[in-house]
């Protein structure tokens, strides 16, 4: 998988393989191929399972609750910005 940014540290593969999975899951079940074909309930229920996902996949101190040697906070919150992302219209694309 690649990185969103060259300075994030790498995520296992097993754990992006798992969060693929999840987004061809819903893309199936909706039968669509993009993030922004997704109706809107569709959008926040990936959201939240990635959100889940993740929560569960990293340990406590890549969450906040410690500081991670392997992961930073900054990393996770990146995921997490670029999963929002993928879910918000651009209004000049629609123009």
């Amino acid at each position: 998988m690649r990185k969103i940014y060259q300075s994030a540290p790498d995520v296992p593969q097993a754990i992006a393989n798992k969060a693929i999975e999840i987004i061809e899951r819903q893309f199936a079940a909706n039968g669509v191929r993009r993030a922004e074909e997704l109706p809107e309930e569709s959008k926040v229920r990936l959201l939240r399972e990635l959100q889940a996902f993740f929560a569960s996949e990293f340990p406590p101190n890549v969450r906040g609750e410690k500081k991670a040697a392997r992961y930073s906070l900054g990393f996770f919150a990146s995921v997490l910005n670029w999963c929002r992302g993928l879910f918000s219209k651009d209004d000049s694309e629609e123009n």
